[in-house]
């Protein structure tokens, strides 16, 4: 249903700028994919984390392709990330969401600006959520307003 909704708020769109924030809830207990409605909850399937990653995954290839086709690609920041840990069936590592082991505090990052950012490449800077708005500031050349002080810090000469 979100990538629906955002592929057609982008089919609205331009070339000309815009931001679009695309929360996607999943994967998130309870674990429930599309197929699962009616089925025994099992907060433990590492079969179900995977369909859930899998559907994301779709949907974010959705949406890129609309970003594509609409000739924006070489001039659109994407940043897909996560907001904390994984759950129990979605980390090797010791901890979880919520807890300050690295299971609860790693989370998934990458980026897309092409011409800017080499496919492929990788950082091993530490970056926070707060980061991503003196970014993005940055990418699109915008200054943040006089007086206001920016928590995080530009990564764009980082992922450049």
């Amino acid at each position: 249903m979100l990538t629906g909704h955002a592929v057609e708020w982008l089919k609205q769109r331009s070339k000309n700028p815009f931001f679009l924030y695309l929360p996607y809830t999943c994967p998130q207990v309870p674990l429930q994919g599309a197929d699962d409605a009616g089925k025994p909850l099992d907060n433990t399937s590492r079969e179900r984390y995977r369909k859930m990653i899998e559907r994301m995954d779709q949907g974010v290839g959705e949406v890129l392709g609309q970003v594509d086709r609409m000739g924006a690609a070489e001039n659109t920041l994407v940043v897909f990330t996560s907001d904390n840990g994984a759950i129990q069936v979605g980390t090797p590592f010791r901890g979880l969401k919520s807890s300050v082991w690295e299971g609860g505090i790693r989370m998934p990052c990458m980026a897309r600006l092409p011409g800017a950012i080499r496919p492929g490449s990788t950082t091993t800077q530490v970056g926070l959520g707060m980061d991503w708005m003196p970014t993005i500031l940055a990418a699109t050349g915008v200054r943040a307003p006089a007086g206001k002080k920016m928590d995080g810090v530009n990564l764009l000469p980082v992922l450049k």
